[in-house]
């Protein structure tokens, strides 16, 4: 795991907690299980904490110092020590007795009912230095502005068992969403509850529905790649969960009801745990997330959070683990009200310090009522998903969240060589792999001896350059994210150094910088294609990697292409290309999309339209177009006024760039060119001049822009128009998710009207403004589109059978198409698209399938997959 991975992690709710322990030391792993006397609701006294682990009864220590708790009743510090007595390490945890229990309307968002309950037992995990001759853990609350000891835990050796570093996995469990070692992403386990053994099919699709809804919100969209997903199967002797309180008989004990409130979600929290910690290693379960198998609307927060099938209980979900995982506060005025300064970033009671660095941004302010607090206390934003769902997390929020996403991963995934004090004659090649954020806010910088010599993922040392000697190499990853203003542990920063000390002859070798250029994929097929590109002077050899059923696989070459033959019919490929002679290599190239199909060729890619400019500040911007056809990526220019030439900045698949560390103040122009997968460059679009601000440039804040209307209405869209609103520099439409019970940004535009397509039904559209500095203005009210339609519902699922060698699946009288699914061995991904009710089994045939219907009203769910081959 990351050098920075929390030490601790707590099975109940609200983790919170910091260490002492080196972060590079080994470290052992043992489990407690806490029981609490007075269990129930709303029982305010500090209970007696008893444990398995030890018989002695609470004592009366002489108080430690309390500057470290902020909250008398939620927190506990726990203190490992030796038989003298001396403290190894202290840590702070929430109280894993206490629970916040909430539920919020599915319709409006807003929450219900909130209370604290007493629960009987809880699970805490704690990884402990493997060095330290610990003896007791000594756990503290505070009382009265003191630390009061109330519990002693021996720790004997045979307590402490070695925890293997390598995520042991059992059948049960199957990736979802994977992106790299455990060891160094945030590893999120969605267990299975109320699923039967013949559901254990639904289930996989299930998470795999719950996975995409999640990686919608913002920031997880942005950093998905440092997160993986596990899948945990369990079966249930009975489909769904109980209600009224009452248990039924699932994995899990899944039911409704419990603690009086119809909405909660509760599961055996320590049942889900020990079947998890079997299944899987500590690195590899940090946020632990149960779907119990009801439509129902409902859910819970902790370490182990509950959700149900409901559409809206996505956001239940990303609710409850904001707690859980980010430490953030509930943002509502309903409960009880305690008095103290709130722990949480997002809460507080002293206006002017928290979040002052954001006081600039509009909707940032000191909004009263917060953490059940009608007055008193402050939360940062109107609204936000803290406070109400299917709201936005908003700035405070996406900033702890994204900090918190490097305390489980580094930047750096890997780095070679590995070995970081070395011997090197005539030159020594460096190389980093990173994880990078989807907006590309990331730069590596290398630095010789603390001067600054290159940028990029690859440097290389060279007698060309240096003399015979001892040089310090250092190379410094730095997420430049807007997302994030104060990060005072510099986890946003990664580096590595290396010590080298160079020697050999002066035999000239030149050097390599740029990557190879005019990398193109012809020749395409179905499985096969042929990528070439333009000769680098000097280049020896190239590498050219291919991303293929989610991986990347390397092949060298000392010509200028390179057939690929042999693969998934139909699938989608990258490739990209280097090169390096005997003292050097560049960095990668672009990589280049190639769709496997039997045109034998690209169709050229379509002009990009209008360019929307947004978040303008002093050193840069944000632009964004609409997606184009036959395009598969698209590469952005800047005009260079001393060379007098567009000069390219950058390509991406994405429809959007924040283009970062201009000249404060200046003038810049901007265009973009859209590529297809053969490499093919569509005209360049209309560029669009952006002025920079200087300091003394303010930006008013916006007001509500007025209802706006439709035109043009169809089966399958509309054209949205409003009245122009005063200092708005773009507008920004949303429309309604009514899936996943949220708005959701459509496209930004600097015109009065949009045309939105793709739609069924009724949809729901509203706009708001944004000013030259990037700030959007409040929302207008919303409009209703009934849109004009032949069909009157979405289908019906299909079923599916094999016979014969032939996949087929039932006729669905008012489907219009059919989309297949296949299986990769960690996801479901899109295979086709028919009108056809058959397919006929090849050798290309992917193994296992699944189906569903479309008209233009909606889509079905999915059918039972089968086994193809």
């Amino acid at each position: 795991m990351s050098i920075k991975r929390i030490l601790l992690s707590l099975t109940l709710c609200f983790m919170s907690l910091t260490t002492s322990l080196s972060a590079s030391a080994q470290s052992r792993h043992i489990t407690l299980e806490l029981f609490n006397k007075q269990a129930g609701v709303q029982q305010r006294t500090n209970a007696p904490i008893s444990s398995r682990t030890i018989d002695n009864k609470v004592s009366d220590a002489t108080p430690r110092t309390s500057s470290q708790l902020t909250n008398e009743e939620s927190q506990l510090l726990v203190v490992a020590v030796n038989k003298s007595g001396d403290a190894l390490s202290e840590t702070v945890i929430q109280n894993p007795l206490r629970k916040n229990v909430e539920s919020f309307n599915p319709d409006t968002g807003e929450i219900e009912h909130a209370q604290v309950v007493e629960l009987p037992k809880g699970v805490v995990d704690i990884t402990l230095p493997e060095s330290a001759d610990i003896e007791q853990l000594i756990i503290y609350q505070q009382s009265e502005g003191k630390l009061v000891e109330i519990d002693r835990i021996t720790v004997g050796k045979s307590t402490i068992k070695a925890q293997s570093r390598v995520a042991a996995m059992s059948d049960d469990v199957f990736p979802v969403l994977y992106n790299g070692d455990s060891d160094n992403r945030s590893d999120l386990v969605i267990v299975a509850d109320g699923y039967t053994a013949s559901e254990q099919g639904k289930f996989e699709q299930d998470v795999q529905r719950v996975v995409e809804g999640y990686f919608k919100e913002v920031p997880y969209n942005e950093y998905k790649k440092f997160y993986n997903v596990w899948g945990v199967k369990a079966v249930s002797a009975v489909s769904g969960a109980g209600v009224n309180g009452q248990q039924i008989n699932n994995a899990f004990g899944g039911h409704f009801g419990c603690y009086g409130i119809d909405r909660l979600l509760c599961v055996d929290e320590s049942k889900v745990q020990s079947y998890v910690r079997a299944r899987m290693d500590t690195n590899a379960r940090d946020q632990i997330l149960v779907v119990v198998n009801t439509t129902k609307y409902g859910g819970a927060g902790g370490t182990v959070a509950t959700m149900s099938l409901a559409s809206a209980a996505i956001d239940l979900a990303l609710h409850e683990i904001g707690h859980s995982y980010g430490g953030l506060a509930d943002e509502y005025d309903y409960g009880t009200c305690y008095g103290g300064e709130p722990s949480e970033p997002n809460s507080t009671s002293r206006r002017g310090q928290k979040w002052d660095y954001w006081s600039d941004i509009s909707r940032v302010d000191w909004f009263e009522g917060s953490s059940y607090c009608a007055t008193g206390k402050y939360r940062p934003t109107n609204n936000s998903m803290m406070r109400s769902l299917g709201q936005p997390f908003e700035e405070i929020n996406n900033e702890v969240l994204v900090l918190k996403t490097y305390q489980y991963a580094d930047a750096i995934d890997s780095f070679s060589p590995t070995k970081t004090s070395l011997s090197a004659h005539g030159s020594q090649q460096f190389e980093l792999e990173t994880i990078d954020p989807a907006l590309s806010t990331q730069q590596i910088t290398w630095y010789v001896d603390g001067s600054e010599v290159a940028n990029g993922s690859q440097f290389t040392l060279s007698k060309n350059n240096y003399s015979d000697g001892s040089y310090l190499v250092k190379a410094v990853v730095q997420d430049s994210t807007n997302r994030v203003r104060r990060d005072p542990s510099n986890l946003l920063s990664d580096s590595i150094s290396w010590t080298v000390t160079l020697s050999g002859d002066d035999t000239q070798c030149p050097e390599l910088t740029d990557a190879p250029s005019g990398l193109t994929a012809t020749q395409i097929t179905t499985n096969a294609f042929t990528a070439s590109w333009e000769p680098l002077a000097d280049a020896k050899q190239y590498q050219i990697d291919l991303f293929s059923n989610d991986v990347w696989e390397s092949f060298s070459t000392a010509a200028t292409s390179y057939q690929f033959t042999g693969l998934t019919e139909g699938s989608d490929a990258q490739v990209r290309i280097k090169a390096s002679n005997d003292c050097s290599s560049t960095g990668f190239s672009a990589a280049v999309a190639v769709k496997l199909d039997d045109s034998q060729g690209c169709d050229v890619p379509q002009v990009v339209g209008q360019l929307a400019i947004r978040a303008v500040t002093e050193t840069s911007f944000n632009v964004s177009w609409d997606a184009t056809q036959s395009s598969s990526s698209y590469l952005i220019q800047l005009w260079d006024e001393g060379a007098k030439k567009w000069v390219d900045h950058g390509t991406t698949q994405a429809t959007e760039l924040t283009i970062t560390n201009l000249p404060s103040g200046t003038t810049q122009y901007v265009q973009v060119i859209a590529l297809n997968a053969c490499g093919d460059q569509a005209s360049p679009s209309a560029w669009v001049t952006i002025e920079l601000l200087t300091d003394t440039q303010p930006c008013e804040a916006l007001a509500a822009p007025e209802k706006p209307w439709a035109t043009d209405i169809t089966a399958t869209g509309f054209t949205g128009q409003w009245n122009a609103l005063a200092g708005a520099a773009s507008y920004e439409l949303q429309l309604w998710d009514e899936a996943n019970r949220r708005w959701y940004a459509y496209t930004t535009t600097t015109d009065n009207q949009v045309q939105v397509t793709g739609q069924s039904g009724t949809s729901y559209f509203l706009i708001r403004g944004v000013n030259a500095c990037g700030e959007p203005g409040e929302y207008s009210p919303w409009t209703e589109v009934k849109l004009t339609s032949q069909c009157t519902s979405a289908p019906a699922a299909p079923s599916m059978a094999v016979q014969g060698g032939t996949v087929s699946w039932t006729k669905i009288s008012d489907a219009t198409s059919y989309e297949l699914k296949r299986w990769t061995g960690s996801a479901w991904v899109d295979y086709m698209e028919t009108a056809a009710t058959s397919l006929q089994v090849t050798a290309s045939t992917p193994t296992y399938l699944i189906v569903r219907a479309t008209n233009s009203c909606g889509k079905s769910g999915y059918s039972n997959w089968v086994k193809a081959r």
